[in-house]
């Protein structure tokens, strides 16, 4: 069982990196946001500085499908929705907009959180990549079964 478990791991690893094109559009002091789309659905990535006179900023991290309605009317974070097979694809664009992010900001400290229970095994292994790719080191905070909060500090 334990040689299955890491195999599946490097799998998730290879899916996640399959460079999913990631347009930046909009990239200030506060704001840096990108989009990508998947089979004619399109997805966005934001992340928005909690408050810049903190001594480290905090950055918070969403993405979402925009193309599904929510009451917001910006899209719903159930992020893949019926994506089916392509729902890797969905993800690699997260961890490539994620890699776009880190690159350009270089946050000392930024977070997100996976509210797809379904979701949370591959949520797990994209938190494990950022924070090894990019020296980070990561707190996760799971409440319970249905959802996660992931932290990374410098």
């Amino acid at each position: 069982m334990q040689d299955f478990t890491r195999w599946e791991e490097y799998y998730l690893i290879e899916k996640l990196d399959l460079n999913v094109p990631v347009k930046v559009i909009l990239n200030n002091r506060y704001s840096w946001q990108a989009t990508w789309e998947v089979n004619g659905v399109k997805f966005r990535f934001e992340a928005d500085m909690d408050d810049p006179d903190y001594d480290t900023p905090e950055w918070g991290i969403t993405f979402w499908n925009m193309s599904t309605p929510s009451i917001f009317s910006s899209g719903s974070t159930d992020l893949t929705g019926n994506m089916g097979a392509s729902s890797l694809k969905v993800f690699s664009g997260v961890a490539s907009a994620f890699k776009k992010f880190i690159r350009a900001k270089k946050p000392e400290y930024f977070f997100f959180s996976a509210n797809e229970p379904s979701r949370v095994r591959l949520y797990n292994r994209l938190a494990k990549m950022l924070a090894s790719e990019f020296h980070y080191k990561m707190g996760k905070v799971q409440p319970d079964m249905d959802d996660a909060f992931y932290e990374f500090t410098k």
